[in-house]
């Protein structure tokens, strides 16, 4: 008795409850445990065919064999279902906005299991360009292309490059008259590097390429200053000086210009022509 109540007072301590309510909790607790001893002592003891005759021994037997077997069965299929590549490419392809019917085509092309699985047999079955693009970047086998030819559609491709990255790249490209070098890729803003490095793996300039030139003695200061590399303030000392000398005869002359050193003059020479002809 005395044992309960110190079990009753650490109860009381331990849970801040009354006397009355730390009896109750005492008193379940060692219920619960009586039932749980009681349990592991007759569970094991417990036969279920106990009694049976042989034949429905048998019968049981029979019944087990056969629930075992529907359970293996059951694991098999739902096994099957959890393993099904093309289910997965299937939901990858709608997400990207391809009707059933074109899924169904890709998918047939995918378990065909050739070498050639890309735009061209993509196009013999009807899927329009812009499917292709997206097929394209889902399949993650892109062609190398042209930089300076692509379009927009050509570079969406490219995982990373949506509609607006797509523009940007195009619209600075126009601007600057072409990419001569693809590192000139960093400097489209927003542009990632990471998505740059695929980039290069995946585009090239053409060895031939001449980038479009400004006439830099015959535009205007408003057209020098269209040009990404150059800005107004410089537009304007660039005609001050061609008006005061008239005109620019070699690259030499760029460096009488105070505000432009060499890093910037051999940034912008690639875009410059010095012919006085339109």
């Amino acid at each position: 008795m005395q044992l309960f109540k110190k079990y009753i007072n650490l109860v009381r301590i331990f849970f801040q409850f009354s006397k009355t309510e730390a009896k109750y909790f005492l008193s379940l607790l060692l219920l619960l445990l009586l039932i749980l001893a009681l349990y592991s002592l007759f569970s094991s003891k417990l036969v279920l065919n106990k009694g049976l005759s042989e034949k429905d021994e048998l019968l049981l037997d029979s019944v087990r064999m056969s629930l075992i077997y529907v359970n293996n069965e059951d694991e098999k299929r739902n096994a099957k279902k959890e393993y099904q590549p093309n289910n997965e490419k299937k939901n990858r392809l709608l997400n990207e906005g391809f009707s059933e019917k074109e899924i169904e085509i890709i998918l047939r092309i995918f378990n065909q299991r050739r070498e050639k699985k890309t735009v061209d047999r993509i196009k013999k079955e009807g899927i329009d360009r812009e499917k292709e693009v997206k097929f394209n970047r889902y399949n993650q086998k892109i062609a190398p292309f042209n930089i300076n030819t692509a379009d927009t559609m050509d570079l969406k491709q490219i995982k990373g490059i949506g509609s607006v990255l797509a523009n940007r790249i195009v619209n600075f490209r126009d601007k600057l008259g072409g990419f001569i070098s693809l590192n000139q890729l960093y400097e489209v803003y927003h542009l990632d590097s990471a998505v740059v490095e695929k980039m290069q793996k995946i585009t090239f300039i053409d060895n031939n390429f001449i980038p479009t030139r400004i006439k830099i003695n015959l535009v205007s200061e408003g057209e020098l200053a269209q040009h990404p590399y150059i800005v107004y303030k410089m537009a304007k000392l660039i005609v001050v000086y061609r008006n005061q000398h008239g005109g620019f005869k070699g690259v030499e002359d760029l460096y009488n210009i105070q505000v432009l050193d060499s890093v910037l003059i051999n940034r912008i020479f690639p875009y410059l022509s010095f012919e006085n002809s339109r």
